[in-house]
Formats: structure tokens, C-alpha cells, sequence
């Protein structure tokens, strides 16, 4: 005879994979962020040059916010574009998540110019951890950077503008 103390219920696995994932993303943000010190996000930050030409108006240093359109979380976000050797830029992301663990990531894309406007876009598998291939897509106009994001588990959008010399 059955125990009537304790009902069964049916748990969907597929229900619980976001939730599962959002904790596994923060454990391993939290041990990152706790043995990190010094980023190589950082020395590449400070050394990067804050003023560019208007034919690299991509490249330099940004800073603003991210936005899950999923979640609605949010955070600070600076990014750190720069030319690669075989036509591309690479772009080295510093993100802020519940407002104290910090992550880095970066990812290679293709920008074409279109009168004053950079117009680029990418994929990048990220691993299952953060949702596996990350599609991102967006255009920089002058001073300003807007891109949306895309993956199994979050999809959003960065808006950032040009840092100044300091």
C-alpha cells in the first residue's frame, strides 16, 4: 500500500536544466572571481590605446551594460576590441554578474564598414556551461556600441560607449 504522507510528482528534468544552469554558471563564477587577483583582462585594458583613428573606429575600449532580455538580469560590461592578424577583431569581454562576480570571455568576428557605420558579427561555443554556441551580432556608430546576444540558455544585448583618455 502506498504512503499517502508524500505524494509523488512528476519533476521535468527540462524544467529544471535553466535553474541548474544558472547555479552551475554562479559556483563557477564565484571560485573564478575568489582566485583570479589580477586579470589579464586588466593588463590588457590599461594597456590598450584610448584614442584610434576614424578607420578603426571598431577597435579600442568600451564600457557600459549588459542585458538578458531572458532573465532580466543585468551588469556592467567592458569590452576590449582589437585587430587579429588574418582580417578579423577579436573582442575580450569583462561582465559583471549579480553586481560582484566578475567573468571574462572572448570571441573572434567579422565587421565590414558601411559609410561611418561598423557593422560585425560571430559565433562562439562557449561550452555547455554557458549555454554552448553564442551568437552575437551589432554595429558601432561613432562613440556607441550596440549588439544582441544569443544562446540556448540567455539571449540579450550590450550597450556600451567609447571610453576616453584619461
Amino acid at each position: 500500500m502506498r504512503d499517502m504522507r508524500f505524494p509523488a510528482r512528476r519533476i521535468c528534468i527540462r524544467h529544471l536544466l535553466p535553474l541548474i544552469a544558472h547555479l552551475a554558471i554562479a559556483m563557477f563564477l564565484a571560485t573564478a572571481t575568489a582566485t583570479a587577483g589580477c586579470s589579464t583582462f586588466e593588463r590588457r585594458w590599461e594597456r590598450a590605446e584610448p584614442e584610434v583613428s576614424a578607420d578603426e573606429a571598431l577597435v579600442g575600449r568600451w564600457e557600459g551594460t549588459w542585458t538578458s532580455e531572458a532573465n532580466e538580469h543585468s551588469g556592467k560590461l567592458r569590452c576590449l576590441v582589437t585587430p587579429t592578424d588574418n582580417g578579423r577583431y577579436s573582442a575580450r569581454y569583462h561582465a559583471t554578474y549579480f553586481g560582484w562576480m566578475t567573468f571574462e570571455y572572448g570571441m573572434e568576428f567579422e565587421a565590414q564598414k558601411e559609410n561611418t557605420i561598423w557593422r560585425f558579427a560571430g559565433e562562439e561555443d562557449l561550452g555547455w556551461l554557458f549555454g554552448g554556441a553564442y551568437r552575437f551580432k551589432g554595429h558601432v556608430d561613432g562613440e556607441q556600441f550596440y549588439a544582441t546576444y544569443e544562446s540556448k540558455l540567455d539571449h540579450g544585448r550590450f550597450e556600451m560607449v567609447r571610453m576616453a583618455a584619461e
